[in-house]
């Protein structure tokens, strides 16, 4: 199942770029997006992981998150939780849920982060 949290992000990453024209950060790149991957089995502080990297981004509408989670819907559904997060960071998290019984290791979910969630970001 591949979706993002709150909808899918209006022209990808240059509506990121655009959030942030003013941001703070290298007098030269305003604009540029991040896009990190995340291959996560049965991880319960994964959404913990997520949210600081969010809180410690200058401009966090230019930060892309693609996660894999490979957990049980049910038993693990602590491990899914993102609620923490604010709507705006929210829309910014991509992801794929696979039960963990299904998972072939951390460079195989990689690759699926890659190949579905991926989207030109510029890092």
């Amino acid at each position: 199942v591949v979706k993002t949290m709150a909808g899918e992000m209006a022209g990808n990453a240059g509506a990121a770029r655009a959030a942030d024209e003013g941001a703070q950060g290298s007098e030269t790149d305003t604009t540029s997006t991040i896009f990190v991957s995340i291959a996560s089995y049965r991880d319960q502080e994964a959404p913990y992981t997520i949210a600081d990297l969010f809180a410690k981004a200058i401009a966090p509408s230019r930060v892309l998150i693609g996660v894999c989670f490979q957990c049980d819907p049910i038993d693990d559904s602590d491990c899914l939780d993102l609620s923490l997060l604010d709507a705006a960071c929210a829309g910014n998290v991509r992801s794929i849920e696979m039960h963990w019984r299904n998972a072939k290791g951390p460079a195989w979910a990689r690759h699926l982060i890659h190949a579905h969630l991926y989207r030109n970001e510029d890092f």
